[in-house]
């Protein structure tokens, strides 16, 4: 996760890559991979060698927030704060879907998570008391949540 992560963020900021150390000496066993017409590109550094992975991008990116405004300011909680900004940031056309729309201004701007000039669509979803409740029925019934 954390090596896609970074492959994300990088291609959120124009980077053309990451350097990567996980799997050195695994991943680059011979044949490990004999549909692959060259191994993975590597390189040294310091003394250690790296894979390098290119930077992630998308032709359209959907991310999930919990609040947003007209102009697209989008407001996070829990943990979407971790890679929702920079998924819509590697994004050429991005969509935001979100429990509430609101007024432009409403959210305070130390809560923006991702300024508005990074999305393109925002979409109205479940509020949040209705996406509660369809989690709710839905852990009732798989039986793990008693019924109130």
């Amino acid at each position: 996760m954390g090596t896609w992560a970074e492959k994300v963020r990088a291609g959120a900021v124009g980077l053309g890559g990451v350097l990567v150390p996980v799997g050195i000496g695994i991943l680059d066993e011979e044949g490990l991979f004999p549909d692959l017409a060259e191994p993975k590109p590597k390189m040294q550094m310091r003394g250690c060698e790296y894979f390098v992975e290119p930077a992630l991008t998308a032709d359209v990116a959907i991310i999930k927030g919990w609040r947003a405004d007209r102009l697209g300011n989008v407001e996070f909680r829990g943990t979407a704060f971790q890679n929702q900004r920079d998924l819509a940031m590697a994004g050429d056309y991005t969509i935001v879907e979100v429990n509430e729309i609101v007024e432009v201004g409403a959210i305070d701007p130390a809560r923006v998570g991702c300024p508005g000039v990074f999305i393109d669509a925002v979409v109205q979803g479940y509020s949040l008391a209705e996406k509660h409740d369809l989690y709710r029925l839905h852990w009732i019934k798989l039986g793990r949540l008693a019924p109130v």
